[in-house]
């Protein structure tokens, strides 16, 4: 074969090798396409890739996957979860639907980055298989730096940040708080230290009987109703009817426990049972408010006060028995003055025979 024969096989070949191409091609039935959104970008800078597909109901379409790497997208890096979507045309083209793939992605490459040709796959309504390819695209990459500075540049310096203001105002607001639990400990520890209204201490030439009922006077003129002076009130209360007891019956008063005074009354029989029931009613009274914090009333300060004087009112009348009947009691001027102070008044509520 001559060559001139060789040369129009050849073309022929070449001819029909193009057509099948071509005919392959018509037979996908999907129109691809692929374009990037920026016009051109940095070194390093994120921009999307866009890979479409417009084709019939009846077919679906697979994209490349994220890792498909430098073999697929070439210059390009996939840096983030590719996004899906599909879009009818209405109208427009019946029966037709385009789906879409966006890549963020970057590159590294200097001057242009080539995103070649992406194969797409593409399922018909029978089940068959075939691959088809996106026109390829070329993105300019711009220098960051100018083309003729060759110079080598240090490390830039540490960038520099506000300093926070919000551990100043925590600290603040902390160093607030504790000033005002302290101020509030200072006061609360102040006013229960405080006496309530009404004489300090009784005249020193007093007896025991004129120390209780000026301090009785004094506390009848305590405001009750305010709650910041029931405590001091109680204490005071429950202390000078612990003095007058422990003076009037010989007995330690002051350092025993309600239940131990009120034990030491029981045992003795020169205390009616009248008197033992009230003194503990009045101290156990004054030990819930010291101790327990219990809110009371203006009335029960009220009742405390009249059981501590009829208390006092019973013990002193049986104290001024005793001293009447004593042979050794010498006649002086305190004890006239005392015997007349603790004269008994006439009423049916302090009967010893209670």
């Amino acid at each position: 074969m001559g060559f001139v024969a060789r040369l129009v096989l050849g073309f022929v070949l070449l001819g029909a090798a193009i057509g099948a191409s071509d005919a392959e091609a018509q037979q996908i039935p999907a129109r691809l396409d692929a374009y990037v959104t920026a016009d051109s970008v940095a070194v390093g800078q994120r921009f999307t890739l866009v890979v479409t597909a417009e084709h019939g109901f009846a077919v679906n379409v697979r994209f490349p996957e994220n890792d498909a790497g430098p073999m697929i997208f070439g210059d390009v890096q996939v840096v983030a979860p590719r996004e899906t979507g599909e879009r009818y045309l209405g109208a427009e083209a019946p029966g037709t639907r385009i789906d879409s793939a966006r890549y963020t992605v970057t590159t590294f490459a200097l001057d242009t980055a080539r995103v070649p040709t992406l194969p797409v796959q593409v399922i018909t309504a029978s089940g068959d298989t075939m691959t088809g390819g996106t026109p390829a695209v070329e993105v300019p990459v711009y220098a960051t730096v100018a083309s003729d500075d060759t110079r080598l540049r240090g490390l830039a310096p540490l960038a520099t940040f506000p300093e926070p203001w919000w551990p100043w105002i925590l600290l603040g607001v902390a160093l607030a708080c504790l000033v005002g639990v302290l101020l509030y400990l200072w006061r609360t520890r102040r006013e229960e230290e405080a006496p309530p209204d009404g004489p300090e201490e009784p005249e020193p030439d007093t007896t025991a009987h004129e120390q209780i009922l000026a301090e009785l006077q004094g506390l009848e003129r305590v405001d009750l109703s305010d709650p910041d002076k029931a405590k001091p009130f109680y204490v005071r209360l429950s202390n000078s009817l612990r003095r007058y007891l422990g003076s009037r019956l010989d007995m330690a008063t002051m350092e025993r426990t309600t239940r131990e005074v009120v034990a030491n009354l029981e045992r003795r029989t020169d205390v009616p049972p009248v008197v033992t029931s009230r003194v503990r009613a009045v101290l156990e009274l004054a030990d819930l408010v010291k101790f327990s914090g219990a809110r009371t009333s203006a009335e029960d300060g009220d009742m405390a006060l009249r059981e501590t004087r009829n208390v006092v009112e019973v013990v002193e009348s049986r104290h001024v028995e005793t001293v009447s009947s004593s042979p050794a009691a010498a006649p002086s001027a305190g004890s006239e003055r005392e015997e007349r102070n603790a004269t008994p008044p006439a009423t049916a509520d302090h009967d010893l025979s209670d």
